[in-house]
């Protein structure tokens, strides 16, 4: 819904959620992330001298920050060697638990310095086109730049046509028809979700099912109208 409307939500300056409802949640375990990674790699570079900082938080958000934190070293180690992985797979997965675990609870904004390394790592190994297409979908989905979302998303669904997966089916059916959505093109939006619709497995009455299914309806019809405004406004110019 924040992205349909276009709200935007930035990252929390607190490690501690003023409120225990899930979007509050998420951001300061962004901000508790951030935090971590800032102490333990200023700069983007890791200390070589200690392991990261434990941060006391109430609950159980101690534990989390050190999982999540440990996820995300494993990954920047991987970034930093500029070298392939083992599995371009399975590091599209974990480069989307990390950019979830970072961004979580946010909307309309994309850390830049984590993707500007990501982006200069696959450069630099040569990653494939599937897996540049996976990387950039998140960053559009993040920052709101439905366009390169939507490409991305293009080169994700025809390799899922090939019965080869990059992303979870939900995130790239929601993410790729809202893109369409938000760029108005009603005919992009059916096509992603006549190709992404099965691997969601959502029936159809489903909340978030019958709210895209408006929207594209509502885009078709604007579409239907504006055209026919245009065919009046010509035959009106062409007669004597």
């Amino acid at each position: 819904v924040a992205a349909l409307r276009g709200w935007r939500y930035g990252f929390a300056d607190a490690p501690v959620a003023p409120l225990d409802m899930p979007r509050p949640t998420a951001r300061a375990r962004g901000g508790a992330l951030r935090e971590a990674w800032d102490a333990y790699a200023p700069g983007g570079t890791p200390r070589a001298d200690d392991e990261a900082p434990f941060l006391r938080l109430p609950g159980g958000e101690t534990a989390w920050v050190r999982d999540a934190t440990y996820r995300r070293a494993a990954f920047e180690a991987i970034v930093a060697s500029g070298r392939p992985p083992a599995d371009w797979h399975r590091w599209v997965a974990h480069a989307v638990d990390v950019e979830a675990e970072l961004h979580g609870g946010s909307a309309g904004v994309a850390d830049t310095a984590f993707y500007r390394r990501v982006f200069a790592y696959l450069d630099a190994a040569r990653a494939p086109r599937e897996v540049r297409a996976s990387v950039e979908f998140l960053h559009g989905l993040a920052a709101y730049d439905f366009a390169q979302a939507a490409d991305a998303a293009d080169v994700l669904v025809e390799a899922l046509r090939r019965e080869d997966r990059w992303l979870l089916p939900a995130l790239l059916h929601d993410g790729a028809v809202v893109s369409a959505i938000r760029l108005g093109d009603a005919g992009r939006a059916t096509r992603f979700l006549a190709a992404t619709a099965p691997g969601a497995r959502r029936s159809s009455d489903d909340l978030r099912v019958e709210l895209l299914t408006a929207w594209i309806g509502r885009l078709a019809d604007a579409a239907s109208d504006s055209s026919r405004t245009a065919a009046g406004a010509a035959r009106g110019a062409a007669a004597p």
